[in-house]
């Protein structure tokens, strides 16, 4: 095994390459070292095996070996002499290693190895394995292949420029008849993004259905297509709307073309959607370049969500912020993109019981009623309105606000019926003020900043004067500084990292009544719930979004303590049903950069959940109502402590029974 000779496979410097069934040739040491490898990594998805002159193995998973002529690296497990494991998972680069020369890994008389070795003579003749140290990324080899003029269908050669070799692809046929908006622009409009009094642009609009629909409602919204459209204007807007256009371009350069002339039409906002990996079946479709054509000569590329990011980045030269699963937001204007970010995470507070709390002043009495001493209103009392939705704000902003922060009309009425921000300010105080109101709407507001900027730390470092001037105030209000406020998210963002700080949170949330806390291992909570979350939860959250985009799709959030997971859980009839079945659950890996989604069906396989109201507070729809059916639940099921997910045979049989 030291020396490595004679071994069979592909050598590539003092390493050897082998696919997984061509172990049986090799020598007996060198096969009892894989296998000990394998052992000591305790992991059995490798396709391909790398075996060192010094005595270290490889386990290495590549995707689709068969299927894929050039597949990307998705993982590797590195077992050195003394069988120390070292992990590397590739499936979030945008860039992984691929793995050339396949027919090389293949035992004597494997069937597919003249196929593969016919792909690589043809390119090899091209020329397109010149300077091998350059082709060994993804992002290198697709540059070798296109500026060759060639894609690949399958394991075999089309040149694009020959229009008898080339695939034929009708891109018009993708486009589908819509019943509702479509994802892309339902995140647009659940972000406060497209909202009443902006224009939005539907650039590759299809059939047309999204501005149809946005127009009923009062949108400013147009849009054009190659083939449905053709005559349409192309025309700037405050949003552009990229959605599933990227997916079905077949050639790579003009995805790149396409995102920029999109993102040149728009004046805020750039927002893209495309097919992900798992959410459409290749089975039967043939192989072009790096994505597949139907048998109707559709073309889809379905992209991983760090390739897609990296994509967009590339050719933007802008951060792509994920809305959703295969959704992203490029924003033009920095500004309105704070502003996004900044609202994202910020908590829910509800300031008008504060208002109401304060008894309004008696009605001035009558001259048949007037008393000779009766004390006239005060100013304030003669301005309550007024100041009490100056208060409003206040408690919202944490601090006294500006004119142009409060709502309309209120700043006029101030000036001429008071004076000046600053006189009514402590008027509306001494009118409403509740003792710690104000301190505590400062500490929430503090709060909901330090996680703004703990998230903003996946961006570049934002520069002072590209904050929104309410940003501004808020740092100097609240902080001082901008770097005492960088400061403050940095320390936020690298105390996610220890369990006891998550932990501590999660048994903060569980004592507020925000969810169900499963002693040291998570906290599960109704996911409407997750604006009330204490800060670190909330950056915690912010985090899994910034890999897999907004989580409003789901119904339950679990947040796990020790392990640096979230999973989102999502049921069908979840707001109206006492036993919602479960449909989906993806947990988000924030360690691994990753995440995994798991479908649920009928039948035999239904699950649902039990125990719903533990996730609940009381203020929410339908409290009351799932409590009293939990209360059943508990005298079926004695032994459940918490909310859990459990065949739906099971408790139907035992509600019956009982």
């Amino acid at each position: 095994m030291a020396e490595g000779g004679g071994l069979p496979g592909k050598r590539v410097g003092r390493s050897v390459y082998l696919y997984r069934t061509t172990l049986d040739a090799l020598p007996g040491i060198a096969r009892e070292a894989v296998s000990a490898a394998a052992r000591a990594a305790g992991w059995d998805a490798w396709n391909v095996v790398r075996v060192d002159d010094g005595g270290r193995v490889s386990l290495l998973e590549y995707e689709s070996f068969d299927d894929v002529p050039f597949p990307a690296l998705l993982e590797s497990r590195l077992v050195d002499a003394e069988g120390r494991v070292a992990r590397r998972d590739y499936r979030a680069s945008a860039n992984p290693p691929i793995l050339h020369r396949k027919e090389l890994l293949l035992p004597a008389g494997h069937p597919r190895a003249a196929e593969f070795a016919a792909l690589t003579a043809r390119l090899e003749a091209r020329g397109l394995f010149d300077d091998a140290n350059r082709i060994g990324t993804r992002e290198a080899w697709k540059a070798r292949l296109r500026d060759a003029g060639i894609v690949l269908d399958g394991h075999a050669v089309a040149a694009l420029d020959d229009p008898k070799r080339a695939p034929s692809v009708a891109r018009h046929k993708t486009a589908i008849a819509r019943q509702k908006l479509s994802v892309p622009v339902q995140a647009l409009v659940r972000a406060g993004i497209v909202i009443e009094g902006c224009s939005v642009f539907d650039y590759g609009c299809g059939r047309g259905d999204d501005v149809a629909a946005l127009a009923l409602a009062g949108v400013e919204a147009s849009g054009w297509d190659p083939h449905w459209r053709p005559d349409a204007e192309i025309a700037e807007a405050d949003v552009v709307n990229l959605g599933f256009v990227l997916n079905v371009i077949e050639r790579p350069e003009e995805r790149v073309e396409t995102a920029r002339k999109a993102y040149a039409l728009a004046r805020v906002c750039l927002c893209v959607g495309v097919m992900l990996v798992g959410k459409g079946s290749v089975v039967g479709l043939r192989r072009l370049g790096d994505g597949y054509v139907s048998n109707r000569g559709t073309f889809q590329k379905y992209f991983t969500q760090a390739e897609a990011k990296g994509l967009l980045e590339r050719a933007l030269g802008l951060e792509a912020i994920a809305a959703a699963p295969g959704v992203f937001f490029v924003f033009k204007d920095k500004i309105e993109e704070q502003r996004f970010l900044a609202r994202r995470h910020r908590q829910v507070r509800d300031v008008s019981a504060l208002i109401r709390a304060v008894p309004p002043p008696r009605p001035r009495p009558s001259k048949a009623e007037r008393v000779p001493r009766q004390p006239r209103l005060t100013l304030a009392e003669r301005h309550r309105d007024v100041l009490a939705a100056l208060w409003g704000a206040a408690l919202d902003l944490g601090r006294m606000p500006t004119p142009e922060e409060l709502p309309a009309g209120v700043s006029e009425a101030v000036m001429g019926g008071i004076g000046t921000i600053r006189r009514a300010f402590g008027m509306a105080e001494g009118l409403f003020g509740g003792e710690g109101d104000l301190s505590r709407a400062r500490d929430a507001r503090t709060a909901d900043l330090t996680v703004y900027f703990a998230l903003n730390l996946f961006n570049r470092r934002q520069a002072y004067g590209e904050l929104p001037p309410e940003l501004q105030r808020d740092v100097k209000a609240f902080f001082g500084s901008l770097k005492d406020a960088e400061t403050a998210g940095r320390e936020l963002l690298f105390s996610l990292g220890r369990p006891e700080t998550v932990g501590a949170a999660c048994r903060e949330a569980a004592a507020l009544g925000l969810g169900h806390l499963d002693g040291d291992h998570s906290l599960l909570l109704d996911a409407r719930l997750a604006d009330r979350l204490p800060a670190p939860l909330r950056a915690y959250i912010g985090c899994a979004e910034k890999l897999y985009g907004s989580v409003d799709g789901a119904d339950v959030l679990k947040i796990h303590i020790g392990s640096g997971k979230l999973t989102l859980l999502r049921y069908d009839g979840y707001a109206d049903r006492p036993l919602p079945r479960l449909v989906e659950r993806v947990k988000i890996r924030l360690r691994d950069v990753d995440w995994d989604e798991f479908a649920y069906g009928d039948g035999e396989q239904e699950r649902v959940l039990v125990m719903k109201s533990l996730l609940m507070a009381p203020d929410l729809p339908g409290y009351a109502k799932q409590v009293e059916f939990d209360k059943r639940i508990k005298k079926v099921m004695p032994n459940v402590a918490g909310p859990i997910d459990i065949p739906g045979a099971e408790i139907e049989l035992r509600l019956e029974l009982h």
